[in-house]
């Protein structure tokens, strides 16, 4: 289990970087003056965009993108699909 409590704090910590690093790139996007000028060709949702390329390769390299995104078949049709078919059957 400590091995497993490891490798779950290792891919947290990551994410936290990544969280901070994209409010970063938006903060600058905000801001600074350079941005502003780059905005004209390379938009927002771009940048968002090869910011997810760089970042689903690295996971992809490493191996965690498999084992953190493992689909639970359980998780699924318990958690997740209840509410998709209550705002479904809502906005009738």
């Amino acid at each position: 289990e400590s091995a497993v409590e490891e490798e779950d704090g290792y891919i947290l910590i990551i994410s936290f970087c990544l969280i901070i690093a994209a409010t970063f790139i938006g903060y600058c996007y905000e801001t600074f003056d350079l941005f502003h000028k780059i905005e004209k060709y390379f938009p927002h949702a771009s940048a968002n965009m090869i910011f997810g390329f760089i970042v689903g390769l690295a996971l992809s390299l490493t191996g965690t993108l498999t084992k953190v995104f493992a689909f639970d078949p359980e998780f699924f049709f318990i958690y997740l699909l209840p509410p998709i078919i209550f705002s479904a059957g809502y906005n009738l």
